[in-house]
């Protein structure tokens, strides 16, 4: 054998060793690079699902200060009727469930 020839021999099982550790290693990779798509993608739609949740606390605190603002401003109006009918002088005495059904109507 000449030197050409092994040198042709070696690139030959080299590249057949490579192929074949190529090949036994590639199911793995792929089965790693899945499982790595699997949990990115997982993480996008948490991150997307925490955004949603975060928008909708934002809403929801929102909504609970108009409310009590609302219970404020009523409970105020409240207490200013009470009084009016207290400096009527007991012309027309109501008590706080009648006063409530007054305005309700």
């Amino acid at each position: 054998m000449s030197i050409g020839s092994l040198i042709t021999l070696g690139s030959i099982l080299w590249f057949i060793c490579s192929d074949i550790f190529s090949c036994s290693q590639q199911p793995e990779l792929l089965k790693l690079n899945e499982e790595m798509s699997r949990i990115n993608s997982k993480i996008k739609s948490s991150r997307k699902e925490l955004e949603r949740k975060m928008v909708e606390r934002r809403k929801h605190a929102d909504e609970i200060k108009e409310l009590e603002s609302g219970i404020q401003d009523l409970s105020s109006k409240m207490d200013g009727l009470r009084e009016k009918s207290r400096d009527v002088g007991g012309k027309l005495p109501l008590a706080d469930g009648q006063l409530q059904e007054y305005f309700q109507m």
